[in-house]
């Protein structure tokens, strides 16, 4: 058995052919897949084709899924802070190596988890990440289905920068879904996520996790982001809070970085 792999995925009210993408995705990774733990939050959707697409793809991936279901709308930070509390208790009789982040309309590359888990065994770096695809996606009619399926209208690819640690302070330049870390470093100093900063991006994060060792790119496509009419990160409201979230976290980061000091690698 290799070295487990935690993926934590958030939702809400995410389609359910884009649900039906995400599940699929990751029973083509081969053979890592009898060592990955994923961790699904449904954020207290409200739309019951939701639901029922989280309870159909957990019940037939039960033997490595677990379905959680919030309470009250958090967003992402909460969602995933509420895997975090789960993956503590789970690490107590299955040890945990490797976390990554997939939102639940999204879907890992064939293969990636396999290629991350690699780089991170072959290497001391804290965390690996690599390039991305953006994908286009609209209700469209299907020939075969004949009906209305969230639908692949175009697909392009992402190169991502090489790691660059002050770039990484100027700009959050990593995306959230490319990167795999380390779970010891990650809940013994930076613990969880915000849960105030509403876009998917948690800049802070890898911030932290870059003062604790070294980011190492891998120069393949390992995910796609799908982008449609009902991403959070489109929405303008929420990405007119974004310039207030990123300078909120400098003073967030320098207390971290004060009582972390003798931990961290400049």
């Amino acid at each position: 058995m290799g070295k487990r792999i935690a993926i934590i995925s958030p939702c809400y009210n995410v389609q359910p052919d884009l649900i039906n993408r995400h599940f699929y995705s990751l029973q083509r990774q081969g053979i890592i897949t009898k060592d990955t733990i994923h961790v699904v939050v449904d954020d207290c959707s409200t739309k019951a084709d939701t639901r029922a697409a989280l309870l159909w793809n957990s019940d037939n991936n039960k033997d490595n899924t677990i379905l959680v279901a919030r309470k009250e709308n958090g967003g992402p930070g909460a969602a995933r802070n509420k895997a975090i509390e789960i993956l503590q208790k789970y690490h107590v009789n299955h040890p945990i190596d490797y976390v990554c982040l997939l939102d639940a309309d999204d879907y890992l590359e064939d293969d990636s988890l396999q290629f991350r888990r690699n780089a991170l065994d072959e290497s001391d770096a804290i965390a690996v990440y690599g390039n991305k695809y953006n994908a286009k996606y609209a209700m469209a009619q299907d020939d075969i289905e004949d009906k209305l399926l969230m639908t692949e209208i175009s697909k392009t690819l992402e190169e991502v920068s090489d790691f660059d640690k002050a770039r990484l302070f100027r700009e959050c330049y990593i995306p959230s879904c490319s990167v795999m870390f380390r779970w010891k470093p990650f809940v013994t100093y930076v613990k969880g996520f915000r849960e105030d900063v509403r876009l998917c991006e948690d800049w802070l994060v890898w911030r932290k996790l870059s003062l604790l060792g070294r980011f190492k790119k891998i120069n393949m496509p390992v995910y796609t982001q799908t982008l449609h009419g009902e991403n959070l990160t489109m929405n303008k409201a929420v990405l007119r809070n974004h310039l207030k979230d990123m300078v909120t976290t400098k003073g967030d980061l320098d207390q971290w970085m004060q009582d972390n000091m003798a931990h961290i690698t400049l």
